[in-house]
């Protein structure tokens, strides 16, 4: 419990978390592999609308690098909490 309060407190001095009353929520859980939050989205995701895009066929993007002799990757902490939302999001 102790780890769990001390996540969340880092969270929300970092600007990533805020206190909010809202009728949605999805259940957190920290889980013990390096200490990491997991949202279970079950129920949202069965009121979403689902997105009908195909991703690239894996051989197009492998393809479309073939012969590239410059590559680039990009590890980012928690890469979702890095793009903002507007206040009403």
């Amino acid at each position: 419990m102790e780890e769990t309060e001390a996540k969340i407190h880092k969270m929300a001095a970092a600007g990533i978390i805020q206190p909010f009353n809202s009728p949605c929520v999805s259940p957190a859980m920290l889980m013990r592999k390096n200490l990491r939050f997991c949202i279970d989205y079950h129920r949202l995701n069965d009121v979403t609308r689902k997105d009908s895009c195909l991703l690239p066929h894996i051989n197009d993007a492998l393809d479309s690098v073939a012969g590239s002799t410059w590559f680039s990757m990009l590890d980012l902490a928690s890469g979702y909490w890095q793009v903002p939302l507007s206040p009403s999001a």
